[in-house]
C-alpha cells in the first residue's frame, strides 16, 4: 500500500503548495486592501479634521468681529451718555443762571422803579430777552 501514495505523491505536493500559493495570494491581496482602505479612512479623517479646524476659525474671526462691533458701540454709547451728562449740566447750570438773573433783574425792577408789576419792568424784559436768546 505505501507504493501506491509514493506514486501520487508529487501531485500531492504540488497540490499543497499550489493551495499554500493561493492561501497566501489571498492573504497578500487582503492585506494590501486593507491597507489601502487605511489610506482612504486616514485622509477621510484628516480632511474632517482641516475642515472642523477652518470652521471653527471662522467662528472665531465672528466671534471677534461681533466683540470688536459690540465694543464700538459700547465706546459710542459711553461718548454719546457723556455728551448728555454735560448737556444736561449745562442747562442746569444755564437754568439756575436764567433763575437768578431773573430773580435779580425782579429786585433791580423794584428798587429803580418802585414798583414791578409782575416782572415786566425794563431790567426784567431785558433778562427774559437774554434767556430767550436775544441780543440786548
Amino acid at each position: 500500500m505505501p507504493i501506491k501514495w509514493i506514486k501520487y505523491l508529487p501531485h500531492l505536493v504540488i497540490a499543497i503548495l499550489l493551495g499554500a500559493a493561493l492561501w497566501l495570494a489571498y492573504r497578500s491581496g487582503f492585506q494590501t486592501a486593507y491597507n489601502e482602505q487605511q489610506l482612504v479612512i486616514d485622509k477621510a479623517e484628516k480632511d474632517k479634521n482641516a475642515a472642523l479646524l477652518a470652521s471653527a476659525n471662522a467662528y472665531i474671526e465672528q466671534l471677534k468681529q461681533v466683540q470688536q462691533a459690540k465694543d464700538d458701540q459700547t465706546a459710542k454709547t459711553q461718548a454719546v451718555g457723556a455728551q448728555l451728562a454735560r448737556a444736561q449740566a449745562n442747562v442746569y447750570r444755564l437754568k439756575q443762571q436764567h433763575k437768578t438773573g431773573i430773580n435779580h433783574a425782579i429786585e433791580q425792577d423794584k428798587t429803580d422803579i418802585g414798583e414791578c408789576i409782575n416782572g415786566f419792568g425794563p431790567n426784567s424784559l431785558r433778562q427774559y430777552r437774554r434767556a430767550l436768546g436775544y441780543a440786548d
